[in-house]
C-alpha cells in the first residue's frame, strides 16, 4: 500500500508540476509580453476607427468601416464592407472581414479574411500613414468575385474619430 502511493503522489505532483510549467508560460506569453511590449513600444497609435470609401468600376460605392485594436506593433480588426447602389445609396452587399497583422517602420500590412466561412473573400493591405497620422495610403489585393480574378486597387483610409 505504501508503495502504491509513493507512485501515486509522485505521478500527481509531475502532473501538477506540468500543469503549473504549462499555466506559466501561457501567462507569460499571453500577460506578460504583451504588457511589456505596451509599455515599450514608442510608435505611433493607429488604433480606433477609420473609414474608407471609392468607386468601384461605376457599378457601385464601396464604403468600409475599419476597426482596428493595437497592442505595439500587433495589429488585429473588423472591416465591414458594404456596397451600395451608385443613385440610390442602398445597401447591396454587406460583408465583415476580421484582419491580423503588423504595424512596423510606418508600414501597416494586413490579412483580412470573411468572418462568413461560406463565402469567398480576402484582401491583403500594404498602406503607410501620412498627413500627422489621420490618413493611411497604400494597395489593397484582393480576390474579385465579379471578375473572377484577383487584383489590386490603390486606396486610402481616413481616421474616423
Amino acid at each position: 500500500m505504501e508503495t502504491f502511493l509513493n507512485i501515486f503522489l509522485s505521478v500527481f505532483s509531475g502532473v501538477l508540476t506540468a500543469l503549473l510549467l504549462y499555466l506559466a508560460g501561457k501567462s507569460f506569453q499571453y500577460i506578460i509580453i504583451p504588457w511589456y511590449r505596451g509599455i515599450a513600444y514608442k510608435g505611433l497609435d493607429i488604433s480606433g476607427f477609420w473609414k474608407e470609401e471609392h468607386n468601384y468600376e461605376d457599378i457601385f460605392i464601396q464604403e468600409s468601416n475599419i476597426s482596428i485594436k493595437q497592442s505595439a506593433d500587433k495589429i488585429k480588426g473588423e472591416i465591414i464592407l458594404a456596397k451600395k447602389n451608385m443613385t440610390t445609396g442602398k445597401i447591396i452587399v454587406l460583408k465583415t472581414f476580421i484582419f491580423k497583422g503588423n504595424y512596423y517602420n510606418n508600414f501597416l500590412n494586413i490579412t483580412c479574411w470573411n468572418k462568413e466561412q461560406k463565402q469567398f473573400g480576402t484582401h491583403n493591405y500594404l498602406m503607410s500613414v501620412i498627413m500627422d497620422g489621420g490618413v493611411m495610403q497604400g494597395v489593397k489585393t484582393y480576390y474579385d468575385i465579379g471578375h473572377e480574378k484577383i487584383t489590386s486597387t490603390e486606396i486610402s483610409w481616413t481616421r474616423n474619430e
